[in-house]
């Protein structure tokens, strides 16, 4: 008796949780129309703008504006007016150049003035980078490979960074992973990324290791190794809003896109340093080393 007085009671508990379902409205009401400005300024580039609004969660369409003026001031000196190329693309004459700021003065009808500005830092100086071709291997038994690269630094300036690992995979151009991680700075950061400052280094130089992997590996038999291709070391000297949108942009994509079935999708806002409005306006300055071809390509 008691025992079919507990399934009763189980089962009265299951229906009234099936009658507490309520069904969620997926009308969603539309995003205040507040504009959304991006730039990035690369030096030798002309200085581009894209001028949008928010689109709602159904459309697959992004709003241009094509009826905005942007004024552009070089150093708070104003330079010219920028020229309309469509898709919400505006662009100067003038072409960027490290060590200046820049700011745009963005006149939309119907909207505030939005200002948004940065400087573009001085390009790093590259002292040394060698490649590792096996520099450890991981919990798998698998070979990685390393690049130490030698940069100077200037300990009484808050300065940021950012490495690329560019390979040439078959004719591709990709980026590298980074992979086991031991360099104190990346740790320090707290992101699987090659982006720092130099918060943490007080010598006038410093020797920064990246391990990485190139997605592709090869067996002799008695060991897996990682494929080598050849590959290019881009070292940016990046300004503090262009280093606060990279990390944004990473924890963005984590959240949005999470790592397996059981991850818990979780929402980051990117970034911005523009007034009265969305988006980016960030710049920062690049040192490529030539091509490198390790020692033991393996195809």
């Amino acid at each position: 008796m008691m025992k079919a007085l507990n399934t009763f009671i189980i089962l009265m508990i299951f229906i009234s949780l099936l009658s507490c379902r309520k069904l969620i409205s997926d009308e969603f009401s539309e995003p205040e129309k507040i504009p959304v400005v991006n730039s990035i300024l690369k030096p030798g580039h002309p200085l581009q703008v894209q001028v949008s609004f928010p689109a709602g969660i159904n459309s697959t369409i992004i709003e241009t504006a094509d009826n905005a003026e942007i004024s552009l001031y070089l150093n708070d000196e104003y330079t010219e007016t920028l020229s309309y190329e469509g898709d919400g693309m505006y662009q100067s004459t003038t072409r960027i150049e490290a060590g200046n700021s820049y700011r745009c003065e963005v006149v939309i009808p119907g909207c505030d003035v939005i200002n948004c500005s940065d400087s573009v830092p001085e390009p790093p100086t590259v002292l040394e980078v060698i490649h590792i071709n096996e520099a450890g291997r991981d919990e798998e038994g698998l070979s990685y490979p390393a690049i130490r690269l030698r940069f100077l630094n200037n300990p009484e300036a808050r300065l940021y960074y950012m490495v690329n690992i560019r390979l040439s995979v078959y004719g591709e151009e990709r980026n590298a992973n980074l992979l086991n991680i031991t360099d104190p700075l990346i740790i320090n950061e707290g992101l699987p990324v090659a982006l720092f400052s130099n918060q943490e280094i007080s010598d006038t130089s410093y020797e920064l290791v990246l391990n990485y992997f190139t997605g592709l590996t090869y067996s002799t038999g008695d060991h897996w190794y990682t494929n080598l291709f050849p590959l290019i070391v881009e070292l940016r000297s990046v300004s503090y809003a262009y280093y606060e949108y990279a990390k944004s942009v990473y924890l963005y994509e984590q959240g949005r896109y999470p790592d397996g079935l059981s991850a818990q999708t979780t929402v980051f806002n990117t970034y911005s340093n523009i007034e009265d409005a969305y988006g980016i306006f960030s710049g920062y300055s690049a040192v490529l080393t030539d091509t490198i071809y390790p020692d033991k390509l393996q195809q």
